[in-house]
């Protein structure tokens, strides 16, 4: 297996109801082993929570490329998180010239013209979002919290965690993203993909097991993959796994035959169209 990138800044970026510091693990871990990496908090997330009430989509990937250009980053790895796979997309057809690898740790993929709430299933639908109030949907209950999206974290791990947890910006999930550029643009076309699934995660519904891969995978092509063994929220319960599988996705030459075939069998067994 040969490397063919180094010295390559890694940039994490947070999901829903969180910010930066749900990377502190996984940050540490890659230092420890040599890698540039970064992470930060969106508007309205973290230290820019104050934001939150005028928040659109757009200000995601306006965020993250100012990131990039503020710490002159190139050859940029993104690797995004749920809604934040939405947001690589966006951020990947705005700067593809400083992008060198996209990562989608069980993150939203997207077709062009289509929202985050769009693709979320309906019991997701019939209760985050009706409870919202502003621009702000409010963190869902702690129990579903613990039983579906950390159910391998101790239950000291899972209070620690849920007491930095805020409200999410309303607006990046239900805006309509437009996303022709990244399925149009050459350059962003080129730039190696990459997907990682995490085999404990319930999050949602059985049914929607397939949300992550091969659903919403599907979307993209000649991706390479690896599975992590961890739930939802693995930068927190198996962050070495899940820092190693991003290292050798991004910096090490790897086959996408193998994933193919298996990604037919679990189109056969999801009955994914």
């Amino acid at each position: 297996m040969a490397r063919i990138k180094e010295n390559v800044p890694y940039l994490f970026i947070h999901p829903s109801w969180r910010a930066a510091w749900c990377w502190e693990r996984v940050l540490q871990i890659m230092q420890a082993w040599g890698r540039e990496a970064y992470a930060l908090d969106l508007p309205g997330h973290g230290s820019r929570y104050h934001e939150i009430e005028r928040v659109r989509l757009a200000d995601y990937p306006r965020a993250v490329a100012e990131f990039i250009q503020e710490h002159d980053l190139d050859c940029v790895v993104l690797v995004g998180n749920s809604m934040g796979g939405l947001v690589i997309q966006l951020t990947a057809q705005e700067i593809p010239e400083r992008i060198s690898h996209l990562i989608w740790y069980m993150g939203f993929i997207l077709k062009d013209g289509e929202s985050v709430r769009d693709v979320r299933p309906p019991e997701v639908e019939g209760g985050f979002f009706t409870a919202s109030e502003g621009n702000k949907i409010p963190v869902p209950p702690h129990a579903i919290i613990r039983e579906k999206w950390m159910q391998d974290m101790t239950g000291e791990e899972q209070t620690a965690d849920l007491q930095r947890w805020q409200p999410q910006p309303l607006a990046p999930s239900i805006e309509k993203a437009d996303l022709k550029r990244f399925y149009s643009d050459p350059r962003v076309q080129e730039i190696p993909k990459s997907f990682i699934n995490g085999v404990k995660d319930v999050c949602y519904e059985w049914e929607y097991r397939k949300a992550w891969d091969p659903r919403l995978s599907g979307n993209i092509t000649n991706f390479t993959y690896a599975e992590v063994p961890g739930s939802h929220c693995c930068f927190n319960c198996h962050p070495e796994e899940l820092v190693q599988a991003v290292i050798e996705l991004a910096e090490y030459e790897h086959r996408g035959e193998m994933y193919a075939k298996e990604r037919l069998k679990r189109r056969l067994l999801y009955k994914v169209q």
